[in-house]
């Protein structure tokens, strides 16, 4: 992972210039420190099972209980995930902007006695189709997921998700 010093916004604008918009996504995170794992992954996330299974039991909770309070109904369990993301819910995704500024306001909104970080990932494979591809529990890489639009904050966010094969385990690549 190539690691750039950021100082000021000038800095921050010259080095997101570097990166192709066409194919990057960011994720701003208050503490340089943290790698990149999926909430139901991390060590605090105290799980009483293996994370798959938990993984989909909650998936099915949710699903049962949502539905009275959803204006729009998810459509497969993809969009079932996004929506459990967006309402704080621990799963295999992990929140991503395509707009570098909305990352650089994440890493940065509180106040934290540690650097912030914002990550660039470059990723050139076309993003998941969930009506296509198989299911978030059958993927074998960590890939990009553009939900339909299930949440108002996910299109003002300019967001996306990475999905996880192996919830506990950190994200490396190198274009990141």
């Amino acid at each position: 992972m190539k690691v750039h010093q950021i100082r000021t916004f000038s800095d921050f604008h010259d080095c997101i210039q570097r990166y192709d918009q066409n194919y990057t996504v960011f994720r701003g995170v208050r503490d340089a420190t943290y790698k990149l794992v999926p909430k139901i992954g991390r060590p605090d996330t105290k799980l009483k099972g293996r994370i798959d299974k938990v993984e989909r039991r909650m998936l099915q909770i949710f699903s049962d209980r949502a539905v009275p309070h959803l204006r729009v109904l998810p459509r497969n369990d993809w969009e079932w995930l996004a929506l459990m993301q967006h309402h704080g819910v621990p799963t295999r995704l992990i929140d991503w902007s395509r707009n570098a500024l909305v990352a650089a306001y994440f890493a940065v909104e509180k106040e934290s006695a540690t650097g912030s970080a914002v990550y660039a990932w470059r990723d050139k494979e076309r993003p998941i189709n969930a009506a296509k591809d198989d299911g978030p529990f059958s993927i074998k890489d960590v890939r990009k997921f553009i939900p339909a639009h299930v949440s108002e904050r996910i299109i003002a966010q300019s967001g996306l998700f990475t999905v996880h094969p192996s919830p506990a385990v950190p994200m490396e690549s190198e274009t990141l």
